[in-house]
């Protein structure tokens, strides 16, 4: 991924913007700034801005609109009316998509609050264009597009999927760390009765080993923040039972998910798990 130093996050401040799948991505916080064919709400850095423009900086705003590119320099504290409207609606959507996710049964007010916040930023920031801010979908179409990808089903086989509401809430998910969530869904999909509180912390505890480690693998992970859940879900289940976590393997084949062992080099993962497990109790001897 080439690293453009030349710009900054608009939404974290952060300098490192890297192009990753043809979109500039922020690499501090995650957030898809848009695609590179098509102007985006980044802004650049120019050190010899004054703080207060003259002409000649009002003349250098103008030209930065025209790029596309938001210019940096000082706001006014005051908000229009249409702005104070918009922020307005943005605070009633967040509310009610905080209530419908809690509504599922699978989120806390905190977690369901965290993550609706996330998915406007990703969303709009996805579905960018030209400076102009996207209409938010409709918050019953967002539980539908979580049912479908948290369903296990490809998009082919009935998932009610679309890309960009996919897309903002697995960012989502892994920008807010609210990973509790998909364990209590991936519970339900391996038909594991009688979920507890240490089944769903445990899985929790896996889930981020499990994708610091793809992370490190260079792994675009936030891709496979379900499919990460379901596997950690499984070994949970088998770690609360003192089993080894190789038959984690079979949970996943039995409930049809056999290719997430591939798609997630579950058997190296397993391996380097039950290796440092070994050279934990070794070294306490």
């Amino acid at each position: 991924m080439e690293a453009l130093t030349a710009l900054k996050c608009w939404h974290c401040g952060s300098e490192e913007i890297v192009v990753d799948d043809g979109e500039y991505v922020c690499r501090r916080c995650g957030t898809v700034l848009g695609p590179v064919q098509q102007p985006v709400r980044l802004t650049r850095l120019d050190q010899q801005m004054p703080r207060r423009p003259g002409i000649s900086g009002r003349l250098r705003q103008i030209a930065a609109l025209r790029r596309g590119i938001t210019w940096a320099g000082p706001k006014s504290n005051s908000k229009t009316n249409a702005e104070r409207g918009a922020d307005k609606d943005m605070a009633n959507y967040v509310e009610r998509l905080t209530k419908a996710l809690m509504e599922t049964g699978d989120f806390s007010e905190e977690e369901a609050r965290a993550l609706a916040e996330a998915f406007v930023k990703q969303y709009r920031a996805l579905r960018h264009d030209d400076g102009v801010r996207a209409s938010l979908p409709k918050v019953g179409t967002v539980i539908e597009v979580l049912d479908s990808i948290t369903s296990g089903r490809s998009n082919e086989e009935g998932g009610n999927y679309n890309m960009a509401i996919a897309s903002a809430l697995r960012m989502a998910f892994a920008t807010t760390g609210a990973y509790k969530p998909l364990i209590r869904r991936a519970l339900r999909l391996l038909r594991i009765a009688e979920p507890s509180d240490d089944l769903v912390e445990l899985g929790a505890k896996y889930f981020e080993t499990l994708y610091g480690y793809l992370k490190e693998a260079g792994k675009e992970t936030h891709k496979y923040v379900v499919s990460i859940a379901i596997a950690a879900t499984a070994m949970a289940k088998i770690k609360i039972y003192n089993g080894p976590l190789t038959t984690a393997k079979l949970i996943l084949i039995r409930g049809g998910f056999r290719g997430l062992i591939e798609e997630l080099d579950l058997d190296k993962f397993i391996n380097k798990i039950e290796k440092d497990a070994v050279k934990g109790e070794t070294s306490t001897h």
